[in-house]
């Protein structure tokens, strides 16, 4: 286990499949996590916010205007939702384990979603 001693922002580019634990974090922060891997998604794997809710959220406008990348590659990510605590925990609500499978990526390019080039970046902010 590698414990960063400095913030990344998650911008982390991995080598091989990883964890990325990142409970009640705010969406840019996840964004940055997949552009800072945009080519190779399928090492990523985090146990975090459930990207659907994100999604969810937004009205069909909202999703059309939205560069981020968690919105972005919702449709392609796969996800088991983690049971929810007995004890209500802000922190640990609406947890699932996403990880990118080698069909839907090669969907995702199909369909015109995984370019070269990832979207822009976005600020990173607190809210989740």
């Amino acid at each position: 286990m590698i414990v960063l001693e400095c913030n990344e922002e998650g911008k982390r580019c991995v080598e091989r499949p990883t964890l990325f634990f990142m409970p009640h974090c705010g969406k840019s922060l996840y964004s940055n996590v997949l552009r800072a891997n945009w080519t190779n998604l399928q090492r990523v794997i985090v146990l975090g916010n459930c990207f659907d809710t994100y999604v969810d959220r937004l009205t069909n406008l909202q999703l059309k205007q939205d560069p981020s990348c968690v919105v972005t590659l919702a449709p392609y990510a796969s996800f088991v939702r983690a049971p929810e605590p007995k004890e209500r925990i802000g922190s640990f609500n609406d947890m699932a384990l996403h990880w990118f499978r080698q069909e839907d990526l090669t969907r995702a390019r199909v369909d015109g979603v995984l370019s070269e080039t990832p979207p822009a970046e976005e600020p990173v902010s607190d809210t989740p």
